[in-house]
Parts: structure tokens; sequence; C-alpha cells
């Protein structure tokens, strides 16, 4: 039996994500869950696609009870992934906005994309990303330090900031992380974090310090 073409099987995805009720993951999403079934479908054929160019478009926000982050990954021929994280951990803005970078370039990894223009509301970001802004808070550098080791696997990552009115479709997925009650009426991908992506790199290297 011939198998569908990738474009029309990432279509049947964005529907499934699109059109009923919420589905609710767990933080160990991020590099398994949200993409896990997606990569297995596509696994091989997006290798040449994955050269040409993809755009990453992320947002992220935070109240003063919750923080969220918007994703949307788009490819060749229409494909998009797009994905809303919810935080159960305090946060301020430039930690989601470093939290939703972090999530889109793994998810970008994951389906071996090899050329990657990443598009942000953050002027903060984007200037440490690239170097012209100096980071001096600790948890920044640490955030930094994860963005840096993440860019080097691609072919090509340059991150932008753009306005907020080139990134809304972001900017609104941020939103309903904030509020995941706003989005009964469509089924979004919804990723609870109940730490940091700079906590668990920790937590891993605990571990690895205890077994050896």
């Amino acid at each position: 039996m011939q198998r569908p073409d990738a474009s029309k099987r990432l279509v049947k995805w964005a529907v499934k994500l699109g059109e009923f009720d919420i589905e609710y993951q767990s933080k160990t999403a991020i590099k398994a869950q949200v993409v896990a079934d997606f990569v297995v479908e596509l696994a091989g054929e997006t290798e040449q696609q994955g050269k040409e160019g993809w755009m990453l478009h992320l947002d992220g926000s935070s109240t003063s009870s919750a923080g969220g982050a918007g994703i949307l990954l788009q490819g060749p021929g229409g494909m998009e992934i797009e994905v809303v994280v919810r935080f159960d951990v305090p946060t301020t803005n430039n930690k989601a906005e470093y939290e939703a970078l972090v999530i889109g370039l793994q998810m970008a990894l994951e389906v071996n994309v090899k050329q990657l223009d990443v598009y942000t509301n953050s002027q903060l970001v984007a200037m440490q990303t690239e170097g012209s802004y100096e980071t001096k808070e600790l948890s920044m550098m640490r955030y930094l330090r994860k963005v840096r080791g993440l860019i080097v696997k691609f072919d090509k990552c340059v991150v932008q900031q753009v306005p907020r009115g080139e990134n809304t479709r972001a900017d609104t997925l941020s939103k309903f992380g904030t509020m995941i009650s706003g989005v009964k009426e469509r089924k979004i991908t919804v990723m609870i974090r109940d730490r940091s992506s700079i906590e668990e790199v920790e937590a891993i290297q605990c571990v690895e310090e205890k077994r050896s």
C-alpha cells in the first residue's frame, strides 16, 4: 500500500489539533509525546524537506499567576506544527520567551530541520542570542548557553526580532498558554511544564553524578 505524502499527513495532524477538544500533555511531551507520532510518520521523508528553509515563530507571556508560550513551526509545502505551552512554575516574560525558543528549537531538530529562521517579539532574546546584548543574570546566562547548544546543531539558524504585528499567531498561542480555559472550543495540544528547561538539565546532571 502506498503511503500518503508527508504534506497530506501533516494536514491531518494539524486538523486533529484544530477542531475538537483540548488534549493535555505532560511536561515530558516536549521531546517525546507531542512530536513523536509526527516524527515516526515523516521519518525519512522530511530529510530533503529539512534541508529547505523552515520558519519558527514564537512568543512567551506571563501573568501574576501563570505563564505560557506559543510556538509555530512552518516548513515547505504548507507544513505546520502548532503548540501551546502552559508553565506551572513562576516565570517572567523573558524566561517565557526563552522557554518558547528552547522548545521550538527542540521541535525543529526532532523533525530534522537543517535551516531555520526564528522570529521572536523579544528584542532581549534576539540580541542576547546573536551576542549584541550582554547577559548578566545567571538564569539568562543558563538559558543562553542552552539555546546556543541547540543552535549549533543546525546547518543554519538565525534568530531575529520582529514586531508583534508580524508574529500574531504565536502571540495568540502564548495567551492560550496563560489561560487554558480560553481554548475550549478548539483542540490544541497543551504542554504542562512544572519545571524550566534549565532546571531539567540540572536534574539530569545530578542523576548522572550519583550513578558515576
